[in-house]
């Protein structure tokens, strides 16, 4: 295939979508965090918490692994519409390294905030999710754990360059490295999460409808459950798939596999960063507040209302979002959200 099929065929409308579905979901995984990351920033006290303490953890790596596959998506759309060379450049073995990294970081965070939901619900009566100083350490630990795991594949030699996606990944001919970061990054963390979530909802099954919850309560913390473990596991599977048909029929593995696999894990990272924000209750309110305040803002700059009628609205407002913040605490289980 002679350098004009190439530019027909990587220009062709599939990949540019792929790369269009690439970048907005890196777009909205980085937003996410951002959002997070700030309003516990300059929030205040009330933001103080070993719960938005984790969920700025999860962040942080969401943050990471999201713009550096934004990077890539960019990088790959000039590359897909012919305005750079398609070739490897000096520095794309390291960012295939540092995304894959990331993404290892990210699934080991959101271990350790499961981990402290565990604690504040199933061993409620010890003092685990109280303690600043365990959490802290263990986040060092957890730091210090996930971020040397995806050395093996640069020191080996096998991070190298797919053509068909114009980015450094490891190798999935390899019989060693792909399946170790498959399990190292991927399948063991998200096996930790599964374990740790059947036992909330094994425990919350066994408690009595005037103990804890109810029915009702039990089929919403399933259903959470479940929607976050589906966004998680649709992660990694078009990755195993093509890396089996890579050793039985490899040569109806297809160039754009790996862009395929690539857009199913930008889609779980941005969703886990989308959870994240949603399932942490304060910074929940304060976001949906903030957007109330400013429609309720503008429908008065459009309206203008007397001195008098607004103020006798005014406490009727407040009554509604105190009742809204109310219910919303009821609509969301407390296994998945982080407790206060």
């Amino acid at each position: 295939m002679n350098s004009s099929d190439d530019q027909l065929l990587y220009s062709s409308p599939g990949y540019l979508l792929i790369d269009g579905l690439l970048m907005t979901f890196s777009t909205v995984g980085v937003l996410a965090a951002l959002i997070l990351i700030l309003v516990v920033l300059f929030g205040g006290k009330q933001f103080r918490s070993i719960a938005t303490f984790l969920a700025v953890n999860s962040c942080v790596a969401g943050f990471l692994v999201n713009s550096s596959t934004g990077i890539e998506a960019v990088i790959m759309t000039l590359a897909d519409l012919g305005y750079i060379k398609r070739q490897p450049d000096s520095l794309c073995i390291a960012r295939g390294a540092l995304s894959t990294g990331a993404i290892g970081i990210l699934y080991y965070t959101l271990c350790v905030h499961g981990f402290y939901r565990l604690c504040c619900i199933v061993y409620n009566k010890r003092n685990f999710h109280r303690s600043w100083t365990f959490f802290i350490k263990l986040v060092i630990i957890q730091w210090i754990f996930s971020c040397p795991l995806v050395l093996p594949g640069p020191l080996l030699g096998q991070v190298e360059y797919d053509q068909g996606v114009h980015f450094c990944q490891c190798s999935l001919r390899n019989l060693f490295i792909f399946p170790y970061v498959f399990s190292v990054c991927y399948l063991i963390p998200l096996i930790i999460i599964l374990c740790i979530y059947c036992r909330i909802i094994l425990y919350l099954r066994r408690q009595s409808a005037g103990v804890r919850c109810g029915k009702k309560y039990s089929v919403l913390v399933v259903q959470r459950i479940t929607w976050m473990l589906l966004v998680l596991g649709v992660a990694g599977f078009p990755h195993g798939f093509f890396f089996v048909q890579t050793h039985i029929e490899p040569d109806r593995v297809p160039i754009y596999a790996r862009k395929i696999g690539m857009v199913t894990v930008e889609f779980s990272q941005a969703g886990a960063m989308i959870y994240t924000v949603l399932l942490t209750p304060n910074v929940r309110r304060a976001c949906s507040q903030l957007f109330t305040l400013r429609s309720i803002q503008q429908s008065t700059s459009e309206r203008p209302v007397s001195s008098s009628s607004s103020s006798k609205k005014q406490p009727s407002l407040h009554s509604k979002h105190a009742n809204i913040n109310t219910d919303d605490t009821l609509q969301f289980p407390l296994c998945l959200m982080s407790v206060k």
